[in-house]
């Protein structure tokens, strides 16, 4: 069966329905009645994980976090030393884990062992599947591995139950499904390319995954230009929050909004003020960021620019002739984000044109061309 095919058939099913409100807590339930209520079974899933034999010990509780988190946590005894282990599972479907989060979990939770659990492997983990983070060992599992666990023990929990083997067999399915969904990027022939032209992107709209899909490929495609940033500008440093963060110079970020994923990459030319390019759906935009105490001066100089033609020239990306530049407004210069509520006045300037779809590969190279151009324009601001 295609993906696409694939795609259709668990979107006529009642579990896959029920998922959709909120994906990582429904299969975060699944995993936690599973370990509950077929604590034995379950034991040749975890022992798979942790790299041991299921003899080895028992599981004693699995409960879901308190505190409002969608972790998993769970209890089990060691037959050799009688010590019980505390472990959490972090389920990560709806995004890729940043090594911040796994650092931020690590110093909270009174745990020693972490499963990460995830459809993409982290980029901080490309050459391990395993990582200290001060007394917390972490260990990367891919939902592939999962999926094989849940085979094995479908069949031993049919002997116990058969409505439970019938459930379990549909999420199974499930999971396999979503295996089939090409996370990861070929940078070699893949291309940006997320418009109904695209065939696999329409259905994933249609099945609601688009987000899960298009997180995942803007969390790469934003770690693959901080990548190549800093082998043209190694003095450059990085950091995610560029209105408290008074340290760094370059930023980079990716999130969702407005039914679609995007990230951005800006640098700091001026205290409050940042120069930057963002990448939402098809929309390229080159934008000049201040905030609401520095909205007048992130206008002055984004006029400034355009005015010098320093910035927001789009003659870096292929067949820009061609190419509609938004906004189209006769008498408006930007769109914009950010309103002050007394003024109405924006802080978020920025001009945009819908790309035709291209390797993503050079999009990467696209992005990283713009921000060596911010760079240099940083000698205007110095003094």
């Amino acid at each position: 069966m295609d993906i696409v095919g694939q795609l259709d058939k668990i979107n006529r099913m009642p579990l896959y329905r029920l998922t959709l409100n909120s994906m990582e807590n429904t299969h975060s339930e699944m995993l936690q009645y599973l370990f509950e209520w077929y604590p034995k079974e379950s034991k040749n899933i975890l022992s798979e994980w942790l790299d041991t034999s299921s003899s080895d010990f028992d599981i004693l509780e699995s409960v879901r976090e308190k505190d409002g988190h969608k972790d998993l946590l769970i209890q089990y005894k060691s037959h050799a030393s009688k010590h019980i282990h505390k472990m959490i599972i972090e389920n990560k479907l709806k995004a890729l884990p940043t090594l911040q989060q796994l650092e931020k979990y690590s110093a909270n939770k009174p745990y020693s062992i972490g499963i990460l659990l995830s459809l993409s492997k982290p980029v901080f983990l490309k050459n391990t599947d395993s990582l200290r983070i001060g007394k917390m060992h972490w260990h990367y599992v891919s939902y592939k591995r999962l999926e094989e666990g849940l085979k094995k023990i479908i069949p031993l929990i049919r002997e116990k139950n058969e409505q439970d083997a019938i459930y379990f067999t549909d999420y199974h399915f499930i999971v396999k499904s979503l295996l089939c969904i090409p996370f990861e990027i070929d940078w070699e022939t893949e291309l940006f390319n997320f418009t109904n032209r695209n065939h696999l992107w329409k259905k994933l709209v249609e099945v609601r995954l688009h987000d899960i899909y298009s997180k995942n490929k803007y969390q790469q495609l934003a770690l693959m230009v901080l990548n190549q940033i800093k082998t043209f500008h190694p003095s450059s440093t990085y950091s995610q929050d560029w209105v408290t963060d008074k340290k760094h110079n370059l930023f980079l970020n990716d999130g969702f909004a407005s039914g679609n994923a995007l990230f951005d990459v800006k640098y700091r030319i001026n205290p409050g003020v940042c120069i930057g390019i963002q990448v939402q759906g098809m929309s390229f935009r080159l934008f000049v960021d201040g905030t609401e105490q520095t909205q007048e001066k992130a206008k002055n100089i984004a006029y400034m620019l355009l005015d010098e033609r320093k910035w927001f020239s789009f003659h870096h990306i292929p067949n820009h002739e061609s190419l509609q530049i938004y906004p189209t407004e006769a008498g408006k210069v930007f769109n914009g984000y950010g309103r002050i509520k007394k003024t109405g006045e924006q802080w978020f300037f920025y001009k945009s044109v819908n790309l035709e779809p291209l390797l993503m590969k050079d999009l990467v190279n696209l992005v990283s061309m713009y921000i060596t151009e911010v760079i240099k324009l940083k000698d205007l601001f110095t003094n």
